[in-house]
Order: structure tokens, then C-alpha cells, then sequence
């Protein structure tokens, strides 16, 4: 008796495994960055950037409560048109006070003309160049334009007010009399403070300034 024919294997190929492609990672979701000068504070930079606060926190998240800044920092102040800043829900409007608090930190400015530069400027004003520099922050000297105003006069640092303040202790702990700060916060009437409402609590330039 013959042998059973042995087994052939067989000529066709085990199917091939499809190995998923690999999704790329993100990437950074901020397109415009500024780095803190001296004499910066956020409100100044988010209003620069006509951001909001809730928008310049979504962009910087690691910001703590009390926007805490340093010379050097960093911050996102744009996000990438592909990848926008987290919504926010809107508040709900508050009353607005019958006398608005002041909202222009510049009160004086000086219009360039032909031949001007910083230090010009500056020593003819009567500020030091930090002082110049804190009233114009992300200012670029060397490229001054016949025309542009440049601010030589106002305020470098405001106050947020909290739940429980009143204008006392307000200026006390900013080591002001009440002349300078109603010299700060001119039209301000101390019994319309509201909670989230900006003050002035320094300044160059401004009576009763620094």
C-alpha cells in the first residue's frame, strides 16, 4: 500500500497586520508671546492685547490669583487660529457706578517729532528710564515714528478691589496720604467702590505721583 501524499504547504502569504498610524502630537497652542518688563502688571498687558482677564487666564493658566508677574516672564497673549483659548462663560453684567472709576493709565502724551529719541524724551520729561519705560511697556525706541505718542505722564500700578475694602486701607497699604491717591483717582467717590473695581495706587508724573 502506498503512503498517504504528504502535506504541501501552502504558497500563499499569512495576511499582513495593518499597524495603525501614529497621531502626531500637539502643538503649542500659543502664537504671539510678550515678556514681562519692568513695571508691567496683567491688567496693562491684557488690555494691550485687547484680551479680557477670563482670555488672558485661559492662556495662561499657570497664573496664580493674584497675577503675580516677574521681570522676564513669559505670558501667551495670542493663541493659534487652529487651536483658540478655552471659552469662558460670560459673566452677567454688574450695575455700572455712578462715577466710573478711572480706566486711562496714561494722563499726559507726547507726540514725536522729527529727532526725537527715548532719552530725549525722558530727561526732558523728568522721568528716569525705568519710569519712561513702565509708562511705555513693549516700547521700541529704536523704531520712534514722527507722530507717535508716547505716554509722559500716569499711572504704573493699579489695585483691584476686594469685598471688604474702603479707601483708607486702600491707600495706607499702599504707603499713600489721601491727597495722592485722590491726586491718582481723580473723580473717584470712596462709597461707590465696588468689588473688581481698578484704582491707581502709583504713577509718574501725575500730582501726588511718584
Amino acid at each position: 500500500m502506498l503512503p498517504p501524499p504528504s502535506a504541501t504547504p501552502s504558497s500563499t502569504p499569512p495576511p499582513s497586520t495593518v499597524l495603525p498610524t501614529p497621531t502626531p502630537s500637539p502643538t503649542n497652542t500659543c502664537s504671539q508671546t510678550y515678556t514681562v518688563q519692568p513695571g508691567d502688571y496683567c491688567y496693562l498687558i491684557y488690555t494691550s492685547y485687547s484680551l479680557t482677564e477670563a482670555q488672558f487666564r485661559a492662556l495662561n493658566p499657570g497664573l496664580d490669583v493674584d497675577c503675580s508677574l516677574s521681570i522676564g516672564q513669559v505670558l501667551c497673549v495670542a493663541a493659534s487660529s487652529s487651536s483658540p483659548p478655552p471659552s469662558t462663560p460670560s459673566p452677567s453684567p454688574s450695575p455700572t457706578p455712578t462715577v466710573p472709576p478711572p480706566t486711562t493709565n496714561c494722563k499726559t502724551e507726547y507726540a514725536v517729532r522729527e529727532g526725537d529719541y527715548c532719552y530725549l524724551i525722558w530727561t526732558t520729561n523728568s522721568l528716569s528710564d525705568a519710569q519712561f519705560y513702565a509708562l511705555n511697556p513693549g516700547l521700541e525706541c529704536d523704531a520712534l515714528q514722527v507722530g507717535q505718542k508716547v505716554c509722559v505722564a500716569g499711572c504704573t500700578a493699579r489695585y483691584t478691589v476686594v469685598a471688604g475694602d474702603y479707601c483708607f486701607a486702600i491707600w495706607t497699604a499702599h504707603s499713600l496720604t489721601e491727597g495722592e491717591f485722590f491726586a491718582l483717582n481723580p473723580g473717584l467717590d470712596c462709597g461707590l467702590l465696588e468689588v473688581g473695581m481698578g484704582l491707581c495706587v502709583a504713577g509718574v508724573g501725575v500730582v501726588g505721583g511718584l
